[in-house]
């Protein structure tokens, strides 16, 4: 199952960081990672009956929000990818602010789900779902910093 993930996370990056992704392509990838990332959140959880309800409901909306957050992301990274060969200091300013305020939004998103979730359910579900996403996080991060170029020249540091 990691497997799959890490498949489908490394074909949304680098669909992404060519640039020559479109919108549906994008929305089609992220859905089937969706669904494969939902149950590997499933087996994960190992929640009861009870607590199942309430859980998919939640995860339903933050997944809503968090795929928001993912899209604008991904705008961004297009308009690096874009700009990237004659990148000005304004653009790359422009990209790394708006960079700065996805990682807040989804900051925010993980307080406010793990809030939620830790009133209707406990701290320990809401604990373990909110460790859960960071390590997704964590994967796609990794793979997106190891496809996307870097600005400048890819010359060895001087010592």
């Amino acid at each position: 199952m990691k497997k799959i993930i890490i498949i489908a996370i490394c074909t949304v990056f680098a669909l992404v960081t060519k640039a020559q992704t479109n919108t549906e392509e994008l929305r089609y990838l992220q859905s089937i990672f969706g669904m494969e990332k939902k149950q590997v959140v499933a087996e994960r959880m190992k929640l009861s009956p009870a607590e199942s309800a309430k859980f998919w409901t939640m995860y339903e909306e933050y997944e809503l929000f968090r795929s928001e957050i993912s899209d604008r992301r991904a705008d961004n990274i297009q308009q690096y990818v874009k700009n990237f060969s004659n990148i000005t200091e304004a653009k790359a300013d422009e990209i790394l602010k708006n960079t700065f305020e996805t990682n807040d939004e989804l900051a925010k998103l993980w307080q406010k789900t793990y809030k939620t979730m830790s009133k209707e359910l406990s701290a320990k579900i809401a604990g373990q779902f909110t460790y859960l996403e960071m390590y997704f996080e964590a994967i796609g991060r990794q793979k997106l910093a190891e496809a996307i170029p870097n600005i400048g020249k890819n010359e060895p540091v001087k010592k």
